[in-house]
């Protein structure tokens, strides 16, 4: 008998609970994640972000694309995450993989990579590398702004594969899509995490 995917067992909820990784129709939580967003379209186009640049028109962002001439691009971007009250937000970086989709997030103690930050840019090279880009060549795309170019060198310095950086332009940082892309990803999934321990601790967090 197949299963009726809008009735999962005891099991499958307790598995998907764990992380919320990917969206299920049948998850209140999931769907309370994609609140601010059509909760009834495919996850995957819900979460798609359109944008504009000034050469081009309006283009859908897709989530996915193949290395050209055997360079895997990566872009990375910070985000700003939490509760509405301004002294509980805190500051994330998202990196995201073009190839796979795959998204990375770390929470620094600032931007850039100043004294005890310095971590950071080790952390995404060895993450890179252990993606299977060890000795790869990369891409790695980014806005203009001065704190994420200094991070996107300091990985360049530290991973042994050669890294290519680029930058989007400072009047079109829309161009940087596919790490909004991942920002909007990763608040989905937040906001369904939030969502199911609110729910655990039967209490609102502020």
């Amino acid at each position: 008998m197949v299963t009726n995917p809008e009735n999962p067992s005891k099991e499958e909820i307790e598995r998907h609970e764990l992380t919320h990784a990917k969206y299920k129709s049948w998850c209140k939580h999931c769907q309370k994640g994609l609140a601010k967003r059509d909760a009834h379209a495919r996850h995957s186009k819900a979460i798609r972000r359109k944008y504009k640049t000034r050469a081009m028109g309006e283009v859908d962002v897709p989530d996915t694309e193949e290395p050209v001439d055997g360079v895997t691009k990566y872009s990375m971007d910070y985000a700003i995450v939490g509760s509405e009250k301004e002294e509980n937000k805190n500051t994330i970086l998202v990196l995201v993989n073009h190839e796979d989709g795959g998204i990375f997030t770390y929470a620094p103690t600032g931007k850039g990579i100043i004294g005890e930050r310095v971590w950071l840019a080790k952390r995404i090279a060895k993450d890179i590398d252990n993606c299977g880009s060890k000795d790869a060549r990369i891409q790695i795309k980014n806005d203009q702004e001065p704190a994420i170019v200094t991070l996107q060198e300091g990985i360049r310095e530290v991973r042994r594969g050669k890294t290519m950086c680029v930058n989007s332009p400072v009047a079109e940082s829309e161009r940087n899509g596919r790490a909004e892309n991942a920002i909007l990803r990763t608040e989905v999934e937040l906001r369904a995490l939030r969502s199911d321990l609110e729910s655990c601790m039967k209490a609102k967090l502020n």
